[in-house]
């Protein structure tokens, strides 16, 4: 084989190998974009059943909370009405 036959040859192989490594290359790319988006997806699925179940709690903690302070309010503020509840606001005529 001459010398310009075995460039050449050489040359050729090159560019077939840099062809599959661009084809690798955009396939790993392709490949990294798709796991990206899938965790994505997975971690707003879990922090959004997360965030549900934490309202649930918080919404529970303040019935529970309600309901204690309702049973330990002083009976004469029952009964009493606040001391400014027939009164207008200052500076308001009524």
């Amino acid at each position: 084989m001459t010398p310009k036959a075995s460039l050449a040859l050489a040359s050729i192989l090159v560019l077939l190998g840099l062809g599959g490594c661009d084809s690798a290359e955009k396939a790993a790319d392709s490949f990294a974009t798709k796991v990206e988006q899938a965790a994505r997806e997975q971690a707003r699925e879990t922090l959004g059943g997360t965030l549900d179940e934490l309202n649930k709690k918080v919404d529970e903690a303040q019935n529970q909370t309600r309901a204690w302070l309702d049973q330990h309010r002083p009976k004469d503020q029952e009964e009493t009405p606040p001391a400014n509840a027939g009164r207008s606001a200052e500076g308001l005529e009524t």
